[in-house]
């Protein structure tokens, strides 16, 4: 698990969230959700709809991963790995590779973290990855939709 920091978690919660409130304020100013319903519109199709639920799933998803992860990290905060040696052992068997003038202060490992932290990782990454798998559906689409308007 990567050693970022808790102010990078946080801007991620934050920019998601606002990510959020923007995709629904769009789909409210667009049609009043109505875009939302299977047989709304002239022409009932599955891109927009596909494209509308993968992103209406998915970032409430990329917001919850962010804002469990930001809350663990500042709830754990950072530690002083100064006083390790190089080839040290941090006790749950997390092996450092220590540069001669040592670590310094960073984010608490995840080794160091309390059993129920590490509890909430794996929900949050799952949550991570179904969402990154929609966002690149949508990525998908969009390639299928060029390559079918550059074949007409």
């Amino acid at each position: 698990m990567p050693h970022s920091a808790p102010s990078v978690m946080l801007l991620w919660s934050i920019l998601s969230s606002m990510e959020f409130v923007f995709l629904l304020h769009h789909l409210w100013r667009y049609d009043r959700f109505a875009c939302l319903r299977w047989n709304s519109g002239r022409q009932p199709g599955a891109f927009k709809r596909v494209m509308t639920y993968s992103y209406l799933l998915s970032v409430p998803l990329l917001v919850s991963y962010s804002v469990i992860m930001a809350s663990i990290k500042y709830k754990e905060g950072y530690i002083d790995l100064s006083f390790l040696k190089p080839g040290t052992l941090i006790p749950g068997g997390f092996d450092l590779i220590v540069p001669p003038n040592g670590l310094g202060v960073l984010p608490k490992p995840f080794a160091l973290w309390p059993q129920n932290y590490k509890d909430l990782v794996l929900p949050a990454h799952i949550c991570f990855s179904i969402a990154w798998s929609l966002e690149i559906v949508s990525h998908l689409e969009e390639l299928t939709f060029w390559l079918f308007l550059l074949h007409q």
